[in-house]
């Protein structure tokens, strides 16, 4: 049971530090896309009207 108590206590490396800020970068790209899709398609519909 130790060993489990140490396991969640141990301090964030570098390769997990940079794992979330790919993580970050990554949701905040997607984001970004899905408003790009979005004004299309508005556009797209304007265009039809």
């Amino acid at each position: 049971m130790l060993a489990l108590a140490l396991a969640g206590c141990h301090k964030e490396g570098p390769a997990e530090k940079a794992g979330k800020e790919v993580d970050q970068t990554m949701n905040k790209a997607g984001q970004q896309i899905e408003k790009a899709g979005e004004k299309i398609e508005n556009t797209a519909k304007d265009a039809q009207k």
